[in-house]
């Protein structure tokens, strides 16, 4: 079997900067805006995925001249998803048909840690 689920092409948008604090800590921060690559008619339990905006935050911190910790944090606010199709299966009687309803809510929060050593 083959699957298709319909992809199409989608831009994202983001814009982020850096603020050095001083010789030791640089702050960040962005803002980003992702389409979906999957349309609502193509939406399913399998992808109830849908347009999303994360936010962003980091610091670094030089230690000394080789180490440097970074940290960074993210949420990504994801729009509803909501999801209704009808699939008959062919040759089998109406009893056989397939309905989904519903609708998906989601965020997302992602936490980075790094240490970095230069030579």
């Amino acid at each position: 079997d083959v699957l298709s689920f319909g992809f199409r092409d989608t831009w994202r948008f983001a814009l982020g900067g850096e603020y050095g604090l001083n010789d030791r800590w640089t702050l960040r921060a962005g803002l980003a805006r992702d389409e979906s690559p999957v349309s609502v008619g193509n939406r399913s339990v399998r992808l109830p995925d849908e347009d999303r905006t994360w936010v962003t935050v980091g610091a670094q911190w030089r230690f000394d001249e080789h180490f440097r910790f970074d940290a960074g944090y993210a949420h990504l606010f994801v729009q509803d998803a909501p999801i209704a199709f009808t699939r008959a299966q062919v040759g089998a009687p109406a009893s056989f048909t397939s309905v989904v309803r519903g609708a998906y809510k989601s965020s997302v929060n992602i936490l980075s840690l790094q240490v970095s050593y230069a030579l």
